[in-house]
């Protein structure tokens, strides 16, 4: 399991490939190489960058509704940035 989930929104696709690169340089500065996973599947809308205590999930618009996360981890504590 993790701490805590990141769930963010960008608004085409090389905003969301941009993000995730930015997030990757920025998370390996802190987290050892061996405790970062990234899942990136060019063009569909989502990808995933597990930090081992934290896992981003960065979406297009469309998929962050279909997908909803916040609906799986309602229970959870939120905290606004």
């Amino acid at each position: 399991m993790t701490d805590y989930f990141v769930i963010a929104t960008g608004t085409s696709d090389p905003h969301l490939r941009a993000l995730r690169i930015e997030l990757e340089k920025a998370v390996r500065d802190v987290v050892p190489a061996a405790h970062v996973r990234v899942q990136n599947e060019p063009n569909s809308g989502w990808c995933v960058v597990d930090a081992f205590d934290v896992v981003v999930h960065i979406f297009s618009e469309d998929r962050r509704r279909t997908y909803a996360l916040e609906e799986l981890w309602k229970d959870g504590e939120r905290i606004e940035l």
